[in-house]
């Protein structure tokens, strides 16, 4: 996970995860019994983050993201509308909200909602909205723009691809028999690996050369900079005549 906050965000869930796995308390010091059993509590047994592995991870969080940016601004469907008719997401979950969601009338956010749940039942959308890692976006808070979530859509529908694809070359490799390799698989995996890696870089670049106004828009941070250096060549003294 490249974004800090949010790798911050997992690091303390998952630490907290494993106090209460094996029965630490937060505060105190307790004291060990060789005769008593610990067992884990119910809410880290569900907990995704303990049962995926790191791959099924990522690819949740990104797909819980689509969604909920998706729900938010139900504007930008129409506007990605094309991407997302022809993607399948892994969590069933999701690709069902997802194929949901594409069907759907112009709606407000609360209308999108409410026939969501109508449609495919409450327990699942609201199981996805209350998804931890969605606190941290910045688009989905108080402050949140509908640029900042189309920004953020795009960015995880890229990731999304490219690390599919990714996955898409290293199953088939892993599939086949060591005798069986060619070097056009390798280099199809090598293609998929540039692919994905230009797609962070591009993210990062994105996040380097931008930066966010106090309205939520983001701004150019070149073009900012080259303002701040123009007004400060603005003088509104009055010449003497």
């Amino acid at each position: 996970i490249k974004e800090k906050n949010l790798k911050n965000h997992y690091r303390d869930a998952l630490f907290q995860a494993r106090r209460q796995f094996f029965g630490i308390q937060n505060t105190g010091k307790t004291e060990f019994k060789s005769n008593s059993r610990l067992m884990p509590q119910s809410d880290t047994k569900s907990s995704f983050l303990v049962a995926a592995d790191e791959k099924t991870v990522s690819a949740q969080i990104r797909e819980s993201t689509v969604i909920a940016v998706l729900m938010n601004f139900p504007e930008l469907i129409e506007i990605f509308y094309d991407e997302l008719i022809m993607i399948d997401l892994a969590s069933p979950d999701c690709d069902l909200i997802l194929k949901e969601l594409v069907k759907l009338d112009n709606g407000t956010k609360a209308e999108i909602k409410n026939e969501l749940m109508e449609k495919i039942g409450g327990e699942k959308v609201e199981k996805l909205l209350s998804l931890s890692h969605l606190r941290v976006l910045p688009c989905l808070r108080v402050k949140g723009t509908i640029e900042m979530g189309q920004q953020t859509l795009r960015e995880e529908l890229a990731k999304l691809n490219s690390e599919r694809g990714l996955s898409v070359e290293v199953d088939e490799i892993n599939n086949t028999p060591p005798e069986e390799w060619h070097e056009r698989d390798f280099s199809r995996l090598g293609m998929a690996n540039n692919a994905k890696q230009r797609t962070v870089s591009s993210v990062q670049e994105d996040t380097i050369n931008y930066e966010q106004a106090q309205n939520g828009l983001n701004i150019n941070r070149e073009e900012r900079l080259k303002l701040d250096e123009i007004r400060k060549t603005i003088s509104f003294d009055k010449k003497k005549s």
